[in-house]
């Protein structure tokens, strides 16, 4: 089932190529900690806020229409992360539990 889950998010998740990195949507809102692990059952990762404002600064991201929070790799404390907010381009920091964030993943290089 959770094969079956992933294979759904893949086939329906936005990509994108910016600053040289492939960037992939998935679908749904989450917590940190799960959108942590999705990112890496990809072989992939949470990009850093400075990957955030490069990739919002980039000509790349007008293609971009997606403009919510997007939880980032870089964090606070133990409880708490930083997420991107896209509509505005800066990262807030929030408790690693807060559910309804997006998830945004970027290759490993």
């Amino acid at each position: 089932m959770k094969k079956c889950l992933l294979l759904f998010l893949l086939l329906i998740s936005p990509n994108l190529i910016a600053e040289g990195k492939h960037w992939k949507g998935i679908r749904g809102e989450s917590n940190w900690f799960y959108a942590k692990d999705m990112c890496q059952s990809l072989g992939m990762r949470l990009p850093s806020r400075s990957e955030f404002a490069s990739f919002f600064q980039a000509k790349e991201s007008k293609n971009w229409k997606h403009y919510d929070w997007y939880w980032t790799s870089d964090v606070i404390s133990a409880e708490k992360a930083y997420y991107f907010d896209f509509a505005f381009g800066h990262s807030i920091g929030i408790g690693k539990r807060t559910p309804g964030i997006r998830i945004l993943c970027v290759d490993g290089k």
